[in-house]
Parts: C-alpha cells; structure tokens; sequence
C-alpha cells in the first residue's frame, strides 16, 4: 500500500462547499457557487489559529479536504450533520508534486 492510499484511508467524513464569488448588490450580499463536496476527515479539537486578517482565534474543530482545491474563508462550509461554521483560516500543504491538501479551521462548535 502506497502512503497516498494510506493518506485516502483516513478520509471518511465529507464537507459540502459553496465557492463564494463577488458581492452581488450594494449592502453585501455574496453570491455562491454550486455546491461542491469534498473527502476528508473532521477532528474536532480546540486550536488557537490566525485568521485570515491575522487576528487570533479558537478553532474548535478542522477539516483535513483530501486534495488542494483553493478553499478560502469566505466559502460557505456545510458538515454532515448539516451545521455551517464559519470558516477562520485555511492552510495548503504541498508535497514535491505541489498542492496536497488544505486544512479548514472552524470556529464555532462545528
């Protein structure tokens, strides 16, 4: 068995992701995409993090996505059991063939 059918293994929980796109009207309102899901794994555990702005944050629990779509915090996030996080930071580990897989932190109970 190969270390990326090993890595594949562990990812057995899913997420359902809205691609946010431009503001769509003068008070904020942001349009998403068609909803995309996505393999990986859901460990809940609390974790100090940086936000995208760099402020500091408890995570209460992070989504390993198995592969590197380019996620970002102003995504719309659903878990399995139908809650919406919010999204605080996004991390992107490469390996020597580039992007790998990205690590969502949530705040919240997620």
């Amino acid at each position: 068995m190969t270390i990326e059918a090993d890595f594949a293994e562990l990812m057995v929980d899913q997420i359902t992701v809205e691609v946010s796109g431009a503001p769509t009207d003068v008070f904020g309102g942001t349009a998403y995409a068609a909803a995309v899901t996505y393999q990986g794994r859901l460990v809940r555990v609390n974790k100090m993090v940086r936000t995208d702005v760099g402020d500091e944050a408890v995570s209460r629990s992070h989504f390993y996505v198995y592969g590197a779509p380019g996620l970002k915090p102003a995504d719309r996030v659903t878990l399995a059991d139908g809650t919406t996080p919010d999204v605080l930071s996004v991390e992107r580990y490469p390996d020597e063939n580039g992007p790998h897989h990205e690590i969502l932190y949530f705040a919240g109970s997620g």
